[in-house]
């Protein structure tokens, strides 16, 4: 009765091992998927080849005017520069990664602005550049134009969407020409609509995005940023710092790093999430066929009388082994539909981390179905192909 009962015992045991790896398993499938389908995607720019930096020139110039006179020198010298195809001035917007300024705007709809209650303010990122931002980006301008230098002065409202707001509100591609207000009662004329940027590591656009010229509004800290060409950005680093001290030295540089730098910072925990998940899956994969494979191999042990007795009588090896693997194939199956039910549960709570893969995807469910009943299958075989070459004079000796 102890016996039956310690049986018991380990089949449950390892049963519980093969669903928790199921879950394990399935859920690291999932993950997988979906940065695999992250990482194919489109996400609206290009951030090879784009070398970073912050400028911090709050102190050494005062004044508006100060600041924009020092912006231009900084444009022109690095534009200069042997290996630079494009450079920018930005608000610190970088494609990809989330951006820290926002602004609440008004479209104009059929020659009107909409009329909004608090619950319907129309919330948008909002990106203060210079004309060669999309370049160096390597955004495309869907419609219209860039900036110029004389949408920065006078009395130009010239303002840049995104496809999102246009296919919003000007659906029938009609954007350019039509006006926002946005920080205030002026209308800004569109005068270009560019392509979308999805946030880098998440499945979704970022908010809809307007852009307005950093000539308007110089600010007292921003972020260069330069698109090289022929060589390595990070070669530019040097030769760039130097440029900017020769217009003046007490200018803080910091933050120097490239885009894509920045942007596999971003993603980092992300994947280190999806990498940690796989490697638990593995381990609990290992347990599952080492606990088969002991509960199996140790019920032959105990059988090895019985199996020689039936190969005495004529029992063919395909009937020792197929008698052996039924026992691990009972524990198997029911350890992987305990797994599945425990998995389509479970994995309800992970919907937010994937991407382009649903929670209950059921390509992920069956793979990782067969390639655990498949290990499991071989953890079974081994002992029960040692059953099947008991040698029956030895096995009827055996106590």
């Amino acid at each position: 009765m102890s016996d039956a009962r310690s049986g018991r015992l380990r089949n449950t045991f390892v049963i519980a091992e093969v669903a928790l790896a199921m879950v394990l398993l399935i859920g690291a499938g999932l993950l997988i998927r979906s940065l695999a389908l992250l990482f194919a995607c489109e996400p609206g720019f290009n951030a090879q080849n784009v070398l970073t930096m912050q400028l911090l020139p709050r102190e050494a110039y005062p004044t508006r005017e100060k600041l924009a006179s020092f912006y231009s020198q900084v444009l022109e010298r690095v534009n200069a520069q042997t290996g630079v195809e494009a450079a920018c001035v930005s608000n610190g917007d970088l494609p990809g990664l989330e951006p820290g300024w926002q602004n609440d705007i008004l479209p104009e709809v059929n020659g009107a602005y909409q009329k909004l209650t608090p619950n319907e303010i129309i919330n948008v990122d909002w990106g203060i550049i210079t004309p060669d931002y999309f370049q160096t980006m390597g955004i495309p301008i869907k419609q219209g134009r860039t900036f110029t230098p004389e949408d920065a002065v006078g009395a130009s409202s010239a303002v840049m969407v995104d496809e999102q707001l246009a296919r919003r509100f000007w659906p029938d591609g009609d954007a350019i020409g039509k006006h926002i207000k946005y920080d205030g009662p002026v209308p800004h004329e569109i005068v270009g609509v560019v392509g979308d940027v999805r946030n880098y590591g998440s499945e979704k656009l970022g908010r809809i995005k307007i852009y307005t010229p950093f000539e308007r509004w110089p600010l007292p800290q921003s972020t260069l940023s330069v698109r090289s060409s022929g060589v390595e950005p990070s070669t530019l680093t040097a030769a760039i710092k130097s440029e900017i001290q020769g217009i003046n030295p007490n200018v803080p540089i910091s933050e120097i790093a490239t885009l894509e730098d920045r942007l596999a910072r971003h993603i980092a925990p992300r994947r280190f999430n999806t990498w940690l998940l796989g490697l638990f899956a593995i381990v609990a994969l290992v347990l599952a066929a080492v606990g088969i494979y002991g509960v199996v191999s140790y019920s032959v042990t105990q059988r090895t009388r019985e199996i020689g007795i039936r190969i005495a009588l004529g029992a063919e090896t395909k009937h020792v082994l197929k008698l052996t693997l039924s026992q691990g194939l009972r524990m198997v199956l029911t350890g992987v539909a305990a797994g599945l039910v425990a998995a389509l549960a479970l994995t309800r709570l992970m919907a937010s981390l994937l991407f382009g893969v649903s929670a209950a995807d059921p390509m992920t469910f069956a793979v990782i179905g067969l390639l655990l009943t498949t290990v499991a299958l071989l953890a079974c075989y081994i002992p029960a192909r040692r059953a099947a070459k008991v040698d029956p004079m030895v096995a009827l000796r055996h106590e």
